[in-house]
């Protein structure tokens, strides 16, 4: 769990929690989950929609 240390100046330290997992266990997280393949035409929309405020 991260821990925030605030401190006498009204700074706060904010020290990162310990992963629970392997870097190779996030990548296949999702890994068989569904059909589709997206293009990269498609990526791109949704992340340009992502960034602009919508679903």
């Amino acid at each position: 769990m991260p821990t925030l240390n605030l401190l006498p100046d009204g700074r706060g330290v904010l020290k990162a929690a310990r992963p629970a997992g392997t870097i190779a266990s996030f990548v296949g997280l999702l890994a068989g989950r569904t059909q589709k393949v997206a293009t990269i035409e498609e990526i791109n929309e949704a992340a340009a929609q992502g960034w602009a405020g919508k679903q």
